[in-house]
């Protein structure tokens, strides 16, 4: 397995472009609302992905199909936030609540911390 994993082309692929504690431990904004990316159900986090969603966006079928999911739990999220920023669609995601919380609060344009570092 690791001889086929290290000839393959696209080895590049295996490295996620967020780690998993990173997206673990987000926080995101939606409808004036704060949320924890790791407890956001479902139905909350499609209707997050939804606005942020391009109108053009050439998603790949594997995520189409999680997404289409009646359940997501965090890895299918963590697969979902990946597959955007490899298309380099940003999302905006916190560090932690408190940034969150700054940016609702602020009466101008909000600062994202990228998490893509």
């Amino acid at each position: 397995m690791r001889r086929i994993a290290r000839l393959s082309p696209r080895v590049h692929a295996l490295k996620p472009c967020i780690s998993y504690t990173q997206a673990q431990r987000s926080w995101f904004l939606h409808e004036g609302n704060i949320y924890a990316f790791e407890s956001a159900s479902a139905s909350l986090f499609r209707a997050f992905i939804k606005t942020h969603q391009p109108h053009q966006w050439r998603v790949d079928h594997a995520c189409l199909i999680v997404l289409k999911a009646s359940k997501l739990d965090l890895e299918a999220k963590w697969f979902v936030l990946c597959s955007f920023l490899d298309e380099q669609i940003s999302l905006p995601l916190y560090a932690s609540y408190q940034e969150a919380y700054n940016a609702l609060h602020t009466t101008t344009l909000p600062i994202r911390r990228s998490l893509r570092s």
